[in-house]
């Protein structure tokens, strides 16, 4: 193979599992499984999910890009967040669904 010293040649980091459980009617707890290959990519994916209380949004279902569910900047924004998701799952006649959250824990 004629690559450059540069070359990693390492898979891109991705998500190789989400699973979801209800604790009760209110409160579901995500668990999303994924692999980092390359030690360099670290740094951007600690700022985005390794962070204890970091608001995320988790989707499933057919994604549309670019749909815009308002912005959180208070803890009290989580509910209008909340609301606009529901919205959405109706007007897509149940093919989509999101939770919003903090992240908890991770290992």
């Amino acid at each position: 193979m004629n690559n450059p010293r540069t070359s990693t040649l390492r898979a891109p980091a991705g998500v190789t599992g989400v699973s979801t459980a209800f604790a009760n009617h209110s409160i579901q707890n995500v668990t999303i499984n994924w692999k980092l290959y390359d030690r360099d990519d670290f740094d951007v994916y600690e700022q985005g999910f390794l962070t204890h209380g970091r608001i995320i949004l988790v989707e499933f279902g057919w994604n549309v890009p670019n749909v815009n569910l308002g912005v959180m900047e208070k803890p009290g924004d989580m509910m209008e967040y909340y609301q606009n998701i529901q919205k959405r799952i109706i007007n897509s006649g149940g093919d989509y669904y999101a939770a919003i959250g903090k992240i908890k824990s991770f290992s």
